[in-house]
């Protein structure tokens, strides 16, 4: 059952890649056969029955062990029947999948009834100058069939008015079971040639996803973290698509070096194969009939898992071999079959299968971070709290949790309470405010949710009225929590007023005061900019202080914000500050990172209304470097480090 699974979401992959879920307006009726206006009379251009060989393989591999790839396959005959004007049907017969695993290939076991519930029922759907219109499936047929029969028809579809008379090359918008995407085309003699970079796609559904990426602006498929491409070749006879090969390819060049990476490649195509004069299919009654689109719809699986399924993989997982295709296979579907069990399911599973594997492996401890529902987590939870693993797993757990692609407010609920023990590291705070900061990214008003004031209240309580500290040990405790509020994000804003009080307290350690300003970084600019303002144009404060709040409150830029520096550094006395500032300021004119294009383009020319002292040994001053490699795109360097997810971010003073 857990390969049948797998087998229906490769298949939808086989057609659709990484494709953006479904704008999906449904409506019910005879709009489904509604005519069009004025005849398309050059693509299939009359009543007939077309005959095609449809084949799709998908294989990922890593480059260069090409040989050592997993994959799978499907084969079929597809009949395109043209009902009336613009109106047809698809029809799939004849369904072969199979599966390969290094150089084995093999029928699928669940193929009998894949096939089945393939070739069950026809699909209609609207076809006018070479566009898919709209589908109208019947009412019962299955999401991830319909994903397949769209990415039948993406192959078939050209987006070019009367692509016979086009002869140069020409950009448009064509929607598919990729997504909405800008898409060049090519006469070549008698071919056509499509492509595209996918990462510029809308309505593209990337899936459960654990990485959080910023596509930048004007960057190339090649500089981004997935880089994926679509090349589609379509030979048309006499408004006949004769022949169609598209090759979707998805490499994942983080980490990976020149010619290197894991990488997916889909290869579908149709040949014509029979044209026959006479159509053989009925039309259905339209009440039996949905309107939906080409683009591609998620199915939300449900089913059911037992502990025992459960436990039986992880005793297949100690048994197997340690470096092999079966193992991460079996570890996969290990993680996926997590997902589906409550938390006394998972309970039962941990107290059966806790055990250790040779060389002490424990499949389960290793699999629960990658399940990331809340059942895993409050399973997590109970674990760490009864101190039933090692400290480094308990570590493992905790950086875990910054990567759970859809966080709860019972998750937080439930991690909340081991921010107050006693022996709560360095992990726990840092684990816990991330998984807060994914929260409130996707949650409006995530500051209302009693879980989520629960963690500020209990960080607020370290703080006290003002961050006040009495000795090294409790520095670095304020110091800790001071990065785990910076953490939080929008969930911090409550804490404004206490962050302001330690940042301005000059009674406080420097390094309190610093880590204090820092931890307005993801809080709004409507509540933070003020404070630090007020710190930077402050001429007695201390020189890190200013700086570190003039660069602070840069990253929410505005015109009065120019204003106010303009006139502060006309003014400036000290020339560390004035140094570092007029430094930042240059760079930023002339700067060629994506990132702060915003801020080059809004910041006045005029801004630079006095010259400092540009020796850099000297006095303190900013660099910004840019480095283009495979997987890092932007790298600062300042005084002191910090870490970023992508990025590595180095201040020199």
């Amino acid at each position: 059952m857990a390969m049948g699974l797998h087998a229906i979401v490769l298949l939808c992959a086989v057609v659709a890649g990484a494709s953006g879920k479904s704008l999906e307006s449904l409506s019910y009726g005879a709009s489904c056969f509604a005519e069009c206006i004025g005849h398309s009379a050059w693509y299939f251009p009359k009543r007939a029955r077309y005959s095609y060989r449809y084949s799709a393989v998908t294989n990922t591999f890593l480059q260069g062990s090409i040989y050592k790839s997993s994959g799978i396959s499907l084969e079929s005959t597809v009949i395109i029947e043209v009902l009336g004007n613009c109106q047809m049907v698809l029809k799939v017969q004849d369904v072969q999948i199979k599966k390969s695993l290094a150089s084995r290939e093999e029928p699928l076991k669940e193929m009998d009834s894949l096939r089945e519930i393939l070739e069950q029922h026809p699909l209609h759907f609207s076809f006018h100058d070479g566009k898919v219109l709209k589908l109208c499936p019947v009412r019962s047929e299955q999401t991830w069939a319909l994903n397949i029969k769209r990415g039948i028809l993406s192959v078939l579809q050209t987006s070019i008015h009367n692509a016979q008379a086009f002869t140069v090359s020409a950009v448009v918008e064509e929607v598919d079971v990729l997504g909405i995407c800008p898409t060049r085309y090519q006469r070549k003699g008698p071919i056509l040639i499509k492509t595209r970079d996918l990462n510029l796609c809308s309505h593209r559904y990337s899936g459960f996803t654990s990485v959080q990426s910023v596509v930048l602006p004007h960057m190339s498929s090649e500089q981004q973290i997935l880089s994926s491409k679509l090349e589609c070749v379509q030979s048309i006879k006499d408004g006949v698509l004769a022949e169609a090969k598209c090759t979707e390819s998805n490499l994942v060049t983080l980490f990976s070096q020149k010619g290197g990476g894991a990488k997916t490649q889909t290869q579908s195509s149709l040949k014509l194969v029979q044209v026959e004069a006479e159509t053989l299919y009925k039309k259905v009654d339209s009440e039996d009939l949905y309107v939906t689109s080409m683009l591609y719809e998620r199915e939300e699986t449900e089913r059911e898992v037992t502990g025992g399924e459960v436990t039986e993989l992880v005793w297949k997982l100690c048994l197997a071999h340690s470096v092999s295709f079966e193992t991460a296979d079996l570890f996969m579907t290990l993680v996926f079959e997590l997902r589906h069990l409550s938390l006394e399911a998972l309970k039962a599973v941990w107290q059966r299968s806790s055990f250790k594997c040779r060389d002490n492996w424990q499949p389960l401890i290793d699999a629960l971070p990658s399940c990331a529902t809340e059942a895993c987590v409050l399973l997590m939870k109970q674990i760490i709290a009864s101190g039933e693993v090692e400290e480094d797993k308990v570590e493992y757990f905790f950086w875990s949790f910054s990567f759970i692609p859809k966080p709860t407010s019972g998750m937080i609920e439930s991690l909340a309470s081991l921010l107050k023990s006693p022996g709560a590291s360095q992990s726990y705070f840092l684990g816990v405010t991330a998984l807060l900061h994914r929260f409130c990214s996707a949650y409006n008003s995530c500051d209302g949710v009693p879980a989520v004031q629960s963690v500020m209240r209990t960080l607020g309580k370290f703080l006290g009225e003002n961050c006040t500290v009495q000795d090294s040990g409790q520095l670095s405790k304020i110091q800790l929590v001071l990065k785990a509020i910076g953490n939080a994000g929008l969930a911090a804003a409550s804490l404004a007023p206490v962050l302001s009080l330690c940042a301005s307290l000059k009674s406080n350690p420097i390094e309190i005061r610093l880590a204090a300003i820092q931890a307005f970084r993801r809080i709004p600019c409507s509540v933070r900019n003020a404070v630090l303002v007020q710190l930077y144009q402050a001429r007695s404060e201390d020189v890190e202080v200013r700086i570190a709040a003039y660069y602070l409150a840069m990253q929410c830029p505005h015109e009065e914000l120019f204003k106010q520096v303009q006139k502060t550094l006309l003014k400036e006395t000290s020339s560390q500050v004035g140094s570092f500032v007029w430094s930042h300021l240059s760079q930023l004119l002339e700067t060629d990172d994506p990132l702060k294009e915003h801020l080059r383009d809004s910041i006045p020319d005029e801004i630079l209304s006095r010259d400092f002292d540009r020796e850099t040994w000297k006095y303190s001053s900013y660099s910004d470097v840019t480095f283009d490699s495979d997987w890092c795109t932007v790298r600062e360097c300042r005084s002191s480090c910090a870490e970023d997810f992508w990025a590595e971010v180095c201040y020199f003073q």
